[in-house]
């Protein structure tokens, strides 16, 4: 059934008039306005008033009591009571009887009864408007002669329908050869009207065949309907594949139906199964149609994938016949290279050597032989200059499978049954062996120079020579393809200066010159200021051209080269197509140098230093240091920080956190001028130039928006001022908490223009460090790092004022060499540092304070400081090996030193001073400290084992009853006193957790394991069993080996340093072991679940055993009470 054109369809709706089709049926209209006004005809609407309005002048009417309106073809359907093709037949037989008869054919089908006859007109069955068409199917046959009887009846419809014939001469396929090889169709709107219907004897089972098969829909519809048709046809003759491409892209106004349709089912056919058999090489292209252009235009050895996607029984054909070399086809576009890459990878892993063929960008084989001509040729080129996907120097092989596209390969004539349309014939120059010509547009221009003499390299020429391609004076059927180097543009013919910014080139007498090129750095623009010019006498005045001209234009859009073309061809004298061609390779040129310039800025920029082996033995030789922490201390005085011993070291294991996966977090508070910047500069100066990023101020989206130059994976973060990053707060908090930043955000594509999703992702982890002056800080922000207030005491502004005479005197300028040598010191032992897996045998001993949920993260900043601590002495330490999932892993163990620093690290950071009480407050703790260091002596029991009530504390310290419920819940509330139930449930008892800390005024943290004892017992159990550590080695472990860059690989485990004094934070205490020994001691109730006591029934002294740590290989007897 044929299709009615769309422009017929409008004729109808603008010409036949409404007012005309309701006179005829008999309704009276009156002019009211610009309108007519009637009475409705159409039933059930029984119009007493009238209420139908015809407007005249938009040719259209509405029922106002119905709500029935529409044009001319819905009058004549409410009228006629028929579906929407028959009221436009009806009219077209109607109105426009001679183009009824061309479109329709036949006669005018019998008339129905019309409202003039006084009866209701009823709905014509649709079998008796359209003649019953034969039905060329043997439903007998089995399915796989089915389809073939369904592939010869559309081949047949091909050769009778002009839509699909003008559709093959479009794409250059109306070659008789093709269509008979392949057995090309096309399916029509009658396939419907040829089966029998459901109705029918036996037709409901004939339909469920077809509908089995996916020749129709559910709907009953013909699936292919509209669409020409690409069998794929086996060996032994048998349908295992249909592709059908849509004739019009208007078929569907809301784009709803696919243009490329395929039988129902997996992809298991593989198109022109022939090429395999009769050579070792194949062309794949990503369509049937990119297939057929290669095949029509002599190159034989093709075949097509159902899209970009490689299919199994595809790939099961190359492996089967054994193909050697594979041409990938695939269109120049973003899917087309990751569906060519991906192909490519899969049949280079199974031994085929592959190509890709280059196609201009944007275009793929059908384009390029519809739109270059000789196409033969221009095909051939392509597959010659192919480009080696394979890795290092391609293989030397010969392109046999362009035997067939040698110039004296014959062509197939033009089917006389299809309407052929006109190819350009080549002109003389596409004869020259040198390659295919470009467009045929392009021929005027060089005929045009070589009338005055020049001659001109071609455009495949300049193209190739832009692209640093291999060129030959003659094309041969055993070139191999050539691996494409770096973009050389200053080789390109006519370039006579290219720098980042602006580009000069000269043929013959033409000059141009572009600039603005640094702007070029998105694909698919090249928008330039382009100047060309002439040299000559004629340009003078009064000559009527000027001999310049000049625009700001975008290179790669057509409609501007097209203008300047114009305008410059008047103002130069020279034809357009001279300047078109001059503009083409003026094109390549710049393009690969864009393409360079884009792969050099995406291209991640990571700094690194190489080490001589003098610089490496000195930093690892820093690292041995016995006193490591009391040097690096010393450094920073060295380097212009006096005190701050504390925010010194703690600064220094933050930077160096940024190893761990999990890195610190630091803000430095402090008034203005007091030294917050000093220490965070002196703090980034000892850390690789490479490792940081440092800025003055971070907008809100500006770290989700890093380009890929930037890595900020285990690098310090740094920002001046944290009043600079306000807005960039939750950014800075996610980027810390999760270790990376993924925002989904709307913007551009390139290529389409149409809004996508994008997303950009920024790795972590990332140790930050910021600044601030303010007394409040986020406290979300706060909460996730350590926070390091800086000492404003008048002794500390005395020291600095003296450091700043002494950098004036002769000591002064000598030390700033010192101060050099010391940062790249520093800088070398930090690279030298490796990440390595720390492994903590004391982790299930350790306690924390856990009053509060922000607790949770000051816990974890403790384990990383641990962490960090033990990863600073890998080159004092033995390092382990161990198979963790077939995988093998070094590590290296955490020591009691370790924990040690950290507690007393966290302790002077986040920790709590008695100063915080109040004068009575702190004697009462005073008392209680006595009373219960008094009851432990008396009864033998530890700290942790004792329990008194209010009673007891009135008895034995002498406070009366309002004081000491007054001071108790203070101590309550800040958790130096833990509250418990009594025996009955009707009292309470309390646990002192405080056990004397803080009585010099130095912050301390509770609740934090006695390493004291922890040592002491290890000690103990060393002199029976002499394990390595608390856990032990777990079987399958290595013996240790030596970190690297070790100078003697058989001295063995490095020696703990003697114990020496230094000055912490104006304490002295001792460092032994390269760590600082804080006085903590072990409080009960943070002890693990299984060692935490409780009451005894008579609320007064615990008498519990003990029960041996499970993770603590050391033989502990319980003990119990006195």
């Amino acid at each position: 059934m044929p299709r009615i054109p769309d422009e017929w369809i409008d004729r109808i709706k603008h010409e036949v008039l409404v007012e005309e089709l309701a006179l005829r049926a008999g309704v009276e209209l009156k002019p009211v306005g610009r309108e007519l006004i009637g009475r409705c005809p159409f039933p059930p609407h029984e119009d007493s008033t009238p209420s139908l309005s015809v407007n005249t002048e938009k040719n259209v009417f509405q029922c106002f009591g119905c709500g029935v309106a529409g044009t001319p073809i819905d009058w004549v359907k409410r009228e006629r009571r028929v579906e929407f093709r028959e009221a436009v037949e009806w009219l077209l037989w109607e109105f426009f009887p001679q183009a009824a008869h061309e479109l329709l054919g036949g006669r005018r089908p019998e008339q129905t009864e019309t409202a003039a006859t006084g009866e209701a007109p009823r709905r014509l069955a649709r079998r008796s408007r359209t003649p019953e068409l034969p039905c060329p199917f043997d439903f007998e046959g089995a399915d796989g002669q089915l389809l073939l009887e369904y592939v010869d009846h559309c081949h047949t419809l091909l050769k009778e329908s002009a839509e699909a014939q003008e559709c093959l001469a479009k794409r250059g396929l109306d070659n008789a050869e093709l269509v008979a090889r392949f057995k090309l169709g096309y399916q029509d709107r009658s396939l419907g009207l040829r089966l029998p219907e459901k109705t029918a004897r036996g037709g409901a089972g004939m339909r469920s065949r077809f509908q089995s098969l996916g020749l129709i829909r559910e709907s009953g519809h013909a699936h292919f309907v509209g669409s020409v048709l690409v069998p794929t046809i086996d060996l032994d003759g048998n349908v295992t594949g249909i592709y059908g491409r849509k004739t019009r892209d208007d078929l569907n106004k809301n784009h709803s139906s696919p243009k490329h349709l395929y039988l129902p089912g997996p992809d298991q056919d593989v198109f022109n199964e022939e090429a395999f058999v009769a050579s070792k090489e194949i062309v794949l292209t990503e369509a049937r149609i990119d297939a057929l252009s290669f095949w029509r235009w002599g190159i034989r050895n093709v075949t097509a994938c159902r899209g970009v996607h490689l299919s199994d029984a595809l790939f099961s054909a190359f492996l089967r016949y054994g193909v050697e070399r594979c041409f990938i086809a695939f269109d120049r576009d973003e899917a087309g290279d990751a569906g060519a890459r991906k192909a490519g990878e899969k049949l280079m892993a199974a031994g085929v050597e592959c190509y890709r063929v280059l196609f201009p960008k944007g275009m793929d084989a059908n384009e390029v032989a519809l739109r270059m001509s000789p196409a033969d040729k221009t095909l051939a080129l392509f597959l010659r200059s192919a480009e080696w996907m394979g890795n290092g120097h391609r293989p030397r092989a010969a392109i046999a499978v362009l035997e067939a596209a040698s110039p004296q390969a014959p062509e197939a004539p033009p089917s006389p049954a299809i309407a052929a349309s006109p190819v350009a014939e080549p002109s003389p120059q596409a004869e020259n062996p040198e390659g295919p010509s470009e467009a045929t547009e392009d021929e005027p221009g060089r005929a045009a120079e070589e009338e005055k003499g020049c001659n001109p390299a071609s455009p495949s020429q300049a193209d190739r020579a832009a692209q640093g391609e291999a060129h030959h004076d003659a094309p041969s059927t055993n070139v191999e393809p050539v691996t494409k180097p770096a973009p050389a543009p200053v080789a390109a013919p006519g370039l006579t200066k290219l720098t980042d910014d602006e580009g000069l080139f000269a043929f013959e007498d033409r000059r141009y010159r572009v600039r603005g090129l640094r702007r070029c750095n998105a694909y698919g623009s090249l928008r330039v200021n382009l100047k060309a010019e002439r040299e000559g006498d004629l340009f003078a005045p009064p000559s009527p051209i000027a001999g310049w001209h000049m625009d700001n234009l975008d290179l790669c859009v057509h409609r501007q080269r097209q203008t300047f073309e114009r305008m410059a061809s008047h103002e130069l004298g020279v034809r357009e197509e001279v300047l078109r061609f001059d503009l083409g390779r003026i094109l390549r040129t710049l393009e690969a140098a864009q393409d360079a310039r884009i792969a050099e800025a995406t291209t991640p920029k990571v700094k690194t230093v190489t080490l001589t082996e003098g610089e490496k033995d000195e930093a690892i030789a820093f690292w041995k240091s016995p006193d490591l922490f009391g040097r690096i201390a010393e450094d920073y005085t060295a380097c212009g920080l006096v005190g701050e011993t504390v925010n010194k070291i703690a600064a220094y294991v933050g930077g160096t956190s940024r190893l761990l996966d999990r890195p610190l977090a630091i803000i430095i508070q402090s008034s203005s001028a007091a030294g917050k910047s000093t220490l965070m500069e002196k703090t980034l100066g000892f850390m690789p130039e490479e490792m940081r990023e440092k800025y003055t101020a971070v907008s809100g989206k500006s770290l989700f928006y890093f380009d890929e130059n930037t890595v900020l994976s285990h690098k310090i973060l740094a920002i001046v001022e944290e009043e600079g990053a306000e807005k960039a707060t939750y950014p800075l908090k996610i980027l810390q908490s999760e270790g990376e930043l993924v925002m989904a955000s709307t913007g551009k594509d390139p290529h389409s223009g149409k809004l996508v999703t994008k997303v950009y992702k920024v790795e972590g982890p990332v140790m930050i460090i910021l600044t601030t002056t303010s007394v409040e800080v986020d406290p979300e922000l706060e909460n996730r790092c350590l926070r390091l207030t800086v000492d404003e005491s008048r002794e500390q502004t005395k020291a600095i004022h003296e450091l700043q005479r002494m950098r004036m005197t002769h000591e002064g300028h000598v030390q700033q060499a010192e101060r050099e040598r010391i940062q790249k010191l520093h800088q070398n032992a930090q690279r030298v540092l490796r990440r390595i897996r720390v492994h903590n045998p004391y982790a299930r001993l350790l306690t924390f304070v856990h009053d509060q949920t922000r607790t949770r993260r000051d816990h974890d900043k403790y384990l990383t400081l641990i962490e960090t601590i033990a990863l600073m002495h890998q080159f004092q330490r033995p390092v382990y090996r161990r198979e963790v999932g077939g995988v093998s892993e070094e590590y290296i163990d955490v020591t009691l030193s370790d924990v040690e620093l950290a507690g007393r690290l966290i302790g002077e950071i986040v920790g709590q001073s008695l100063g915080d009480l109040q004068p009575q407050t702190r004697s009462f703790l005073k008392a209680l400290d006595e009373m219960v260091t008094k009851l432990c002596e008396e009864s033998g029991v530890d700290r942790c084992d004792v329990r008194f009530s209010q009673r007891q504390v009135r008895e034995r310290t002498g406070f009366t009853e309002f004081p000491v419920r007054v001071h108790l819940a203070r101590l309550i509330g800040l958790e130096y006193v833990l509250q418990h139930r009594g025996p009955r449930g009707h009292s309470f008892v309390y646990e002192l957790v405080y056990a004397g800390e803080g009585r010099d005024g130095k912050p301390f943290v509770l609740g934090l394991v006695d390493v004291e004892k922890l040592r002491a017992e290890e000690a103990a159990a060393a002199t029976t069993s002499h394990p390595r550590g608390p856990e032990g080695r777990s079987e399958g472990e290595s013996s240790p080996i030596r970190a690297p860059f070790e100078a003697d690989p058989g001295t063995g485990p490095a020696v703990p340093a003697p114990a020496v004094e230094v000055a912490f934070g104006g304490l002295e205490t001792k460092m032994a072991g390269n760590a600082l020994i804080p006085a903590a001691k072990r409080i009960g109730s943070y002890a693990p679940a299984s060692e935490r006591p409780g009451p005894d029934g008579h609320g007064r002294l615990l008498r519990i055993n003990l029960l041996k740590r499970p993770a603590v290989a050391l033989d502990r007897r319980a003990r119990v009470p006195a």
